[in-house]
């Protein structure tokens, strides 16, 4: 059976969109993230040579989420979120009630 106006895989087209994919690099990424959070701060840096060796990509997406939870767990995510929100209503304060911003 095929939906009205389209091919008869369309509707296995539609199921395969909706479908989570989840990578072979992402899972990779995410076990060396992880085996990097185990590894002690000092020793990080020695763990992620031996292990990402020459690729580049996976080393630098990986100190990309290592600097992200660090900021989360320091709880720079939140008060930075904190302080834009405090600038953001100071300047509605002070332009007055009438006045919109994106």
């Amino acid at each position: 059976m095929s939906l009205p106006g389209k091919a008869p895989f369309a509707r296995e087209v539609t199921r395969a969109r909706t479908r989570p994919v989840i990578s072979d690099r992402w899972t990779e990424t995410r076990e060396v993230f992880e085996a990097a959070l185990d590894q002690a701060a000092g020793q990080r840096a020695a763990f992620l040579d031996r292990r990402c060796a020459t690729d580049e990509v996976l080393r630098r997406d990986v100190n990309a989420l290592l600097e992200a939870d660090a900021q989360a767990r320091g709880g720079a995510f939140i008060r930075d979120a904190v302080w834009d929100a405090a600038q953001h209503l100071g300047r509605m304060r002070e332009s007055g009630p009438n006045r919109r911003f994106p």
